[in-house]
């Protein structure tokens, strides 16, 4: 058979005009792919097939459903889209099993979170993959605002229509989310579900990276791993974890683990002035957990009598205690979501003073 009867005859079943002999024969040439020998793609050319096969497909399935009244409704949604995309690209019956979970796992894997979407219907999806170097600023129907960093897609609908308001990612955000008590919003990835009501937070789950991520700025946030797909052998799975501001969760799905500990870099939660002039520091580690939202775990009596006279700026929490151990001969360790603060006191030691950090 020539390419460009293949390519009609893809045609009128993606249309949906296929004789039931012609769309039989082509349901088959998709099942007999199990047993083509087809090339992995490379990651890059996995990641452009990727950008492109979204945006195309999308615009396929909005055509369709514009015009759902002349042309009967798809029977096999993803079967289609796989079809589609062979017209799209000019790709030969081979990428068929590229996008089939059954027939590609690797594949499978790597779109299974844009592949989740719900079924098909006419409010239009959009699918937007960052190809800059730059961050990209996404706006959503609900003033809900997204922050897409580079190598990463979101899938979102175009109108929040469902009773919980659901987007798909693949690689960093910054979700900064309109509060609405009555509809959730859900950020999903291929390890992690991420659920808030109205808050500011960062999901990063790309699929090279053994764990995803979520880091909170504001409000509460609960994460739950992903349900396995239909099929998976059922097992033990992670309990879901609430985090509040500059808490994070890092879950790996090899080994079921949800692990809850304090973000890299805190943000400053409550803005003050960290200026110190001979004070106790006992009352500058209170400033600290007050304008951080941070525990600091901290011997009372040990740290009795001691004062320092300290100026803060713009440095990050932990550059803060650096200079406020520096001044002490004290240290301090992360243990979990809290910071554990060690000193032996001021004992003998002359009292540190007049220690100004450059700003």
């Amino acid at each position: 058979m020539k390419p460009e009867t293949h390519e009609a005859i893809l045609q009128r079943y993606l249309r949906g005009e296929s004789p039931p002999d012609e769309a039989k024969l082509v349901e088959q040439w998709y099942e007999a792919l199990d047993s083509a020998s087809i090339p992995e793609l490379s990651p890059a050319e996995n990641a452009r097939l990727k950008a492109t096969l979204w945006r195309r497909i999308e615009h396929q399935i909005h055509a369709s459903t514009l015009a759902r009244e002349a042309v009967p409704m798809w029977r096999s949604i993803p079967l289609r889209w796989a079809v589609a995309a062979l017209l799209v690209f000019g790709l030969g019956f081979g990428a068929l099993r590229l996008l089939s979970p059954q027939k590609s796992p690797v594949t499978a894997a790597r779109l299974s979170v844009l592949r989740a979407a719900p079924s098909f219907s006419a409010n239009q999806w959009i699918t937007h993959t960052n190809v800059t170097s730059q961050v990209a600023r996404l706006a959503l129907a609900d003033s809900s605002t997204v922050l897409l960093q580079p190598r990463s897609t979101l899938r979102y609908p175009q109108q929040f229509t469902d009773a919980k308001r659901e987007v798909f990612l693949q690689g960093e955000a910054f979700f900064n989310i309109a509060r609405n008590p009555v509809k959730p919003f859900m950020v999903v990835t291929d390890k992690v579900v991420t659920t808030v009501l109205g808050t500011s937070f960062t999901v990063r789950a790309y699929p090279e990276q053994p764990q995803a991520l979520v880091m909170v700025r504001t409000g509460k946030v609960r994460v739950s791993p992903r349900p396995p797909g239909a099929g998976s052998p059922a097992g033990r799975v992670a309990a879901p974890l609430e985090l509040i501001p500059n808490q994070q969760v890092a879950y790996s799905p090899e080994v079921l683990e949800m692990r809850k500990e304090l973000v890299e870099r805190p943000a400053l939660l409550i803005p003050r002035p960290f200026a110190f002039d001979d004070r106790p520091v006992t009352e500058v580690i209170q400033a600290l957990e007050h304008a951080y939202g941070v525990p600091i775990v901290y011997d009372e009596a040990a740290l009795s009598g001691c004062t320092v006279r300290l100026i803060f700026r713009n440095e990050p929490m932990f550059e803060k205690l650096d200079l406020l151990c520096k001044a002490l001969g004290a240290s301090y360790e992360r243990a979990g979501t809290k910071v554990i603060f060690h000193s032996k006191g001021c004992g003998n030691k002359p009292r540190p003073t007049d220690t100004l950090p450059a700003g």
